[in-house]
């Protein structure tokens, strides 16, 4: 687990493609820390595509295959203004969310919006052991989340902390965008508020965010069920343009395991 100093690992675009041990390092990398970033990737939309060799298929959601990210004023999506977006995780709204989030960025000629991520298990694992009956009620309590638009529907209604068969943490769902209102006659709510509130402390604190630019060509890669991501304010004074596409962490494995012995034979 890791905390504000951390710092991810940096890839090769053409060499995590091409050379098959540089891809075995990454992936691992990225399997047990949870973050890598791909540099020198092409600046040209959709190119997010060319991953699947080594990630997978595209995790397809209801909404768009490859999203884009920039500055619109006719959408209500706070990651489509330059104001802060606190950590996160997407489509908590889903039974099960997409496990993995590539984060492309075409163009970044703002300044300020430094990518901000937390690792949520390393902030689970502190409430635990602090707050052990708060931690025992985000895992138990089922919180809803929705979202939609004018074609399209997304609703869960989960606990944030996914647990094991053995207790471990196997999966956290955040996004104070996405939750729905709680019914407050509901059994134990204000347990839950109270658990929330130290919860959101803590995903918030400065002892947890590592902080770190995204320029041109570089894709952030995250473990979405452990990593959360946002990023800082930022001036609307150039373009900046992100794209962004989901894939799945049981096809990374996979491949892994494939690569592993495919230089066996």
């Amino acid at each position: 687990y890791w905390t504000n100093d951390f710092k991810p690992n940096y890839f090769s675009w053409h060499d995590f493609l091409q050379k098959d041990e540089i891809a075995i390092d990454a992936i691992s990398d990225f399997i047990t820390r949870g973050v890598i970033v791909i540099n020198d990737a092409p600046s040209i939309s959709n190119s997010l595509e060319e991953l699947a060799t080594r990630l997978g298929p595209i995790r397809e959601v209801l909404f768009e295959r490859i999203h884009n990210v920039s500055v619109d004023g006719h959408v209500y999506n706070i990651a489509h203004t330059s104001l802060e977006l606190p950590p996160h995780n997407d489509f908590a709204s889903y039974t099960w969310p997409p496990s993995v989030q590539a984060l492309h960025m075409l163009v970044n000629d703002c300044e300020g919006g430094r990518s901000t991520i937390v690792d949520g298990y390393a902030v689970l694992r502190d409430l635990r052991n602090d707050y052990p009956e708060h931690f025992d009620i985000l895992s138990n309590f089922a919180v809803p989340f929705r979202e939609f638009d004018e074609e399209n529907e997304t609703y869960a209604n989960e606990p944030m902390i996914r647990l094991n068969a053995e207790k471990e943490i196997t999966g956290f769902r955040y996004s104070n965008q996405l939750m729905q209102m709680i019914d407050p006659k509901k059994k134990n709510v204000d347990a839950f508020y109270e658990a929330y509130h130290e919860l959101c402390n803590r995903v918030n604190s400065e002892k947890y965010k590592s902080k770190f630019r995204l320029e041109s060509g570089h894709i952030l890669l995250v473990s979405a069920h452990r990593v959360l991501h946002g990023r800082e304010e930022f001036k609307p004074d150039g373009k900046r343009h992100l794209q962004d596409a989901y894939y799945e962490m049981d096809n990374i494995e996979n491949n892994l395991v494939l690569l592993k012995t495919s230089g066996n034979k």
